[in-house]
């Protein structure tokens, strides 16, 4: 696993491999005849975007530089292949559970969400070691995981930092990823493929940078994302995702 600590959160630059003939103003990936997700108190309990993460399709960048393929490589090579516990926080429908047992991991898989209707699929897919649990109030004893996980979930949450320092409590090491972008950071919407959006908070790279020095973090992988394509209509410059690492002492 390399560890790549010396990234530059700075760099503004356009990324040589993305196409610059896009159009900014519009969505290429937004229907614009899907109704919104208005009528659910918690939009991760509409049905459409349950059904979505279950097989995987919600919350696809369209043009992250890094594939699926390979942030999922990144994932296993981080997570590792033995360890005693893993802790999902935000597990959605325990899609992560399922690439875990593809990849070998030997390990005992526990995972929350504050959706309760993603837990319920959950549990009709096979997961069996789940609990309705939200940032950063987690129902778990100090460092009862050896490995905590938190992938697509940080954007959500209006505490940042609260919430990795509760990540840290519960786990020895804690792995998750995040979306930054140039200058301050930003609450802004992010919109699926199928229309449905929910509201997120994009970190600036100076927010980034210190988080990274507060928890001593480690970047293992990242991309880059063209805003339009990957579901921020709102949003004109570039956008970095990262996967990060860290461990307690």
């Amino acid at each position: 696993m390399k560890k790549q600590n010396d990234v530059n959160f700075m760099n503004t630059n356009q990324p040589t491999n993305q196409p610059t003939n896009q159009p900014t103003n519009q969505p290429t990936n937004q229907p614009t005849n899907q109704p919104t997700n208005t009528s659910y108190e918690n939009p991760f309990d509409d049905p459409i975007i349950v059904s979505e993460y279950a097989n995987g399709s919600f919350g696809d960048l369209a043009n992250v530089s890094t594939s699926r393929e390979q942030i999922l490589q990144i994932r296993k090579e981080v997570i590792g292949l033995k360890m005693p516990n893993l802790l999902d926080v935000g597990c959605a429908t325990g899609n992560l559970s399922r690439n875990l047992a593809s990849w070998g991991v030997e390990t005992r898989y526990t995972g929350c969400d504050p959706s309760m209707e993603m837990i319920r699929v959950a549990r009709g897919l096979g997961n069996e070691s789940l609990c309705v649990a939200a940032l950063p109030n987690l129902p778990f004893r100090n460092h009862a995981f050896h490995t905590t996980t938190c992938f697509g979930t940080l954007l959500l949450v209006d505490d940042k930092e609260s919430a990795l320092q509760e990540l840290s409590r519960v786990g020895h090491r804690v792995i998750f990823d995040i979306i930054a972008k140039p200058g301050d950071s930003l609450r802004t919407r992010y919109v699926a493929a199928n229309g449905r959006e929910v509201e997120v908070e994009l970190l600036g790279y100076e927010d980034m940078r210190r988080i990274s020095e507060l928890f001593d973090c480690f970047v293992v992988g990242q991309g880059d994302i063209v805003p339009t394509l990957g579901g921020f209509p709102d949003i004109s410059s570039y956008l970095k995702w990262y996967c990060i690492y860290f461990e307690n002492c």
